[in-house]
């Protein structure tokens, strides 16, 4: 005849220390909860620090100027096809600065050299929403309209963007892109460089010398945003 001499209750092994264990890793969850200091809680509080939504400038001539917040995008056609059987059609994206993932969760703005990045997040917010600024030693009020083939700052926005430069050096073994082994893209609190400055052409290269000195229409398709060298 057998005996069952096992039921749930029975305590075997190193139940005590187990039972400790278990106490220990709730206490500390609750603490952590109560400081703020779980994912969960960090990832809510993105909404209102890098994701905090921000309004654009609005143009009442059609213009560009200098001090207007803008996006920077890369539109793509809605009927695009894929360009071979298991590719995905290409999507439009919004340059964005991609702070550290140490680092995303703890700062409450954009702080050191932060990467460029694309991202398909197309509302406007504090990652992708930019400053056109005028460059050091040029006397430019805010408002005047910027032109073909002028320099200026692309800046982050104040306070939560930390008011970043994005600025590009000439590619080295020590210092390029990781994947395009290209020009490294950083935004960066140094403004005492001229690596940090930029200016637009057109997009048509055939109109790029009729077009200099002309001011940029909102909304319009440009080459690139050239870096001065």
């Amino acid at each position: 005849m057998s005996v069952r001499t096992y039921n749930p209750s029975v305590r075997v092994g190193n139940w005590s220390e187990d039972i400790c264990l278990e106490e220990d890793t709730l206490k500390d969850h609750l603490e952590k909860r109560e400081r703020g200091e779980l994912l969960i809680q960090k990832s809510s509080r993105l909404s209102e620090t890098i994701l905090k939504p921000v309004e654009l400038s609005v143009t009442s001539d059609g213009l560009l100027h200098f001090g207007d917040v803008v996006m920077v995008m890369n539109e793509v056609p809605r009927l695009q096809l894929a360009t071979s059987f298991g590719d995905m059609p290409q999507t439009s994206s919004a340059l964005s600065v991609n702070m550290a993932e140490s680092k995303i969760h703890e700062a409450l703005n954009f702080e050191g050299n932060c990467s460029v990045s694309a991202s398909k997040l197309l509302q406007p917010c504090a990652r992708n929403a930019f400053v056109i600024s005028q460059v050091k030693g040029a006397n430019i009020p805010t408002g005047s309209p910027l032109v073909y083939n002028q320099h200026f700052y692309l800046r982050t926005l104040p306070g939560v963007g930390g008011d970043l430069i994005m600025k590009s050096d000439i590619a080295t073994f020590q210092s390029s892109a990781k994947k395009s082994r290209k020009q490294l893209l950083e935004f960066s609190e140094d403004d005492s460089s001229y690596i940090g400055e930029w200016r637009i052409l057109c997009f048509n290269p055939q109109l790029r010398m009729e077009t200099e000195g002309l001011p940029v229409q909102v909304n319009t398709k440009i080459s690139n945003i050239y870096k001065v060298l």
